[in-house]
């Protein structure tokens, strides 16, 4: 649990990943930033947590641009438009913050304009994913 007297050691090294995520995330909401960058490396948290940081991004941060590194699917697929590009190097130990900046761009467009694309690679992660029709219907939600 999080309290405003918690002792927080450099760079939150004493803090779990979802809590620093959950402290960033509060920062940005009360800061009002007009743009955001968002880093989804969430693929460790608690699938509850991860719900809890969705849920905010969509109702707090409304009007908002996000900027997104996305590692799941179903993090983006209520978002406006999508970038699909093409990384440079998928080994985790090549990371280089915002290394996804730097790749080819593949496409971009809205979710369903991306799902009707014919061989179009975020068609295929998602046609390929063990939750597509959950993505399919949040995709479908929307319109």
């Amino acid at each position: 649990t999080i309290t405003l007297d918690r002792v927080v050691s450099a760079e939150g090294g004493s803090m779990s990943l979802g809590e620093r995520q959950i402290v960033a995330l509060t920062r940005a909401i009360v800061r009002r930033s007009k743009l955001q960058t968002v880093d989804s490396r969430r693929g460790s948290l608690h699938y509850h947590t991860d719900a809890i940081i969705q849920s905010t991004l969509r109702t707090e941060l409304r009007g908002v641009t996000l900027i997104t590194a996305a590692h799941r699917l179903q993090t983006v697929m209520n978002y406006d438009r999508i970038v699909c590009r093409q990384l440079q190097s998928r080994r985790e130990t090549d990371f280089i913050r915002w290394s996804w900046m730097r790749g080819a761009l593949l496409s971009f467009d809205t979710p369903m304009n991306l799902l009707k694309g014919e061989g179009g690679y975020f068609r295929a992660m998602v046609e390929s994913s063990h939750d597509r029709d959950t993505l399919l219907a949040m995709v479908n939600k929307q319109v």
